[in-house]
C-alpha cells in the first residue's frame, strides 16, 4: 500500500515500433494523476538509439517522468515464439529488473488511462504476488466457439485452459489479462519467478498462444489477486455483444467495465492507429496523442496507412477527439527532457 509522497513506479516494455505509443500512456497518466505523488515511468526498450529515444528518455509531463532502460537480452532467443512480441516477455522478469523496488505497475502501451494510477498502484493484493483483472474476453470468445466452432478458429480456448494450463473447475474463471498488472516485486524475487518463467518458455513457449500471459497464469495460479474490472477494459468487450449463455460472473464483470472504465485496453486488432473505423475511446486517445512528444509521428504513420488502404477516417473519431478536448482540456504542463 502506498503513502502520501511515495513515488509510484510504472513500467512497460517495447521495441522501436511501439516506442511512440509510450507518449499517450504518459500524457493520459499525467492528466488523471490526483495524488500529488511523483510517477517514475520506466520503459524497458529493445532497440537502437534514435530521435525517438531522445524525445522520450527523460520526458516529463506533470508528475510523470519517462526513463528508457535497456531491455534484457535473455528474451531474444524466444523471438518469434510470441504473437505479442518478445518484448512482452520482459514483464516475467520484472522482479530482477527492478531490484531497488518492492512494487510496480506493469502496463502494455496500447492503452489509455482514465483514472488516477495511484489507485491501481495502491491496490491491496491480499498477500498475493500479483494483481490483475480477469480476462473476460477469453470467456466470451470461448462461448462463441461453443455455439459456432468456426468463430475465431486460431486458438481453441477451452483446450488451452483445461489441457495446457491445467485449470480445474474451481479455477475456471481465474485466468487474467497481463496487460495491466500490479506486481509485488519482492515476492516475485523471493520465489525466483524469472528463472521459473525462462524454464517454462524453454519447455513450452511454442504451445502457449500468449507465452507471457499464459506463463504468469500458470506459474502463479491460485495466487493472483483479482483487481476491480475497470482497471483493464479490453475494448472488444465494449464493441461486441455478450453472447447468449455467457456465465453470470463474466456478464457482471463486463457490465462493471462498461459502467466504470479506468483503463481502456486497445487489445488485438482494435488499435486506434491501425483502424479508420470507430473504436470506443479512440477520439480520447487521439486527444492525448496530440499532446505527446511523438504525436506528429503517430499521426503521420496513421495518415500513410489510410492512403495505402484508400480509407477515410470515421468522423466519429474526430468528434470524439473534440469532445475529449472539451472535457479534459490539456494535460499538466509538459516540462520536456529532464
Amino acid at each position: 500500500m502506498g503513502s502520501t509522497g511515495e513515488t509510484i513506479t510504472v513500467a512497460s516494455s517495447v521495441d522501436a515500433g511501439f516506442l511512440p505509443y509510450v507518449g499517450p500512456v504518459a500524457t493520459s497518466m499525467a492528466r488523471f494523476a490526483k495524488s500529488g505523488r511523483p510517477i517514475d515511468y520506466r520503459v524497458f526498450y529493445a532497440g537502437p538509439p534514435s530521435s525517438d529515444t531522445k524525445a522520450l528518455d527523460g520526458y516529463r509531463v506533470g508528475p510523470v517522468t519517462v526513463r528508457l532502460l535497456d531491455a534484457p537480452t535473455e528474451v531474444e532467443k524466444y523471438r518469434g515464439r510470441s504473437v505479442m512480441g518478445t518484448e512482452t516477455l520482459v514483464r516475467m522478469m520484472a522482479g530482477e529488473l527492478m531490484p531497488d523496488l518492492d512494487r510496480a505497475v506493469f502496463l502494455d502501451v496500447d492503452l489509455l488511462l482514465l483514472a488516477d494510477i495511484a489507485g491501481l498502484f495502491d491496490a491491496d493484493l491480499g498477500g498475493c504476488p500479483l494483481g490483475a483483472v480477469v480476462d473476460y474476453s477469453i470467456y466470451t470468445w470461448m462461448q462463441r466457439q461453443r455455439t459456432d466452432p468456426h468463430k475465431n478458429p486460431l486458438y481453441r480456448l477451452e483446450p488451452l485452459l483445461r489441457e495446457k494450463l491445467g485449470f480445474t473447475a474451481g479455477e475456471w474463471y481465474d485466468y487474467v489479462n497481463a496487460g495491466v498488472a500490479v506486481m509485488d516485486l519482492a515476492a516475485l524475487r523471493s520465489e525466483e519467478l524469472s528463472r521459473q518463467a525462462l524454464d517454462l518458455l524453454d519447455r513450452a513457449a511454442h504451445d502457449l498462444p500468449w507465452p507471457d500471459q499464459d506463463g504468469l497464469n500458470l506459474l502463479l495460479k491460485g495466487r493472483i489477486k483479482h483487481l476491480r474490472a475497470g482497471w483493464n477494459v479490453l475494448v472488444t468487450e465494449l464493441i461486441f455483444k455478450i453472447p447468449d449463455g455467457t456465465n453470470t460472473f463474466v456478464t457482471e464483470g463486463i457490465a462493471e467495465q462498461r459502467r466504470r472504465p479506468h483503463i481502456i485496453h486497445f487489445a488485438g486488432a482494435f488499435k486506434p492507429w491501425l483502424r479508420t473505423s470507430h473504436v470506443p475511446y479512440s477520439g480520447t486517445w487521439w486527444h492525448f496523442v496530440a499532446q505527446s512528444p511523438l504525436g506528429d509521428k503517430i499521426k503521420t504513420s496513421f495518415q500513410e496507412m489510410r492512403k495505402v488502404n484508400h480509407r477515410v477516417a470515421n468522423p466519429l473519431v474526430g468528434l470524439g477527439k473534440v469532445a475529449a478536448g472539451l472535457r479534459y482540456g490539456r494535460t499538466p504542463a509538459t516540462m520536456g527532457p529532464a
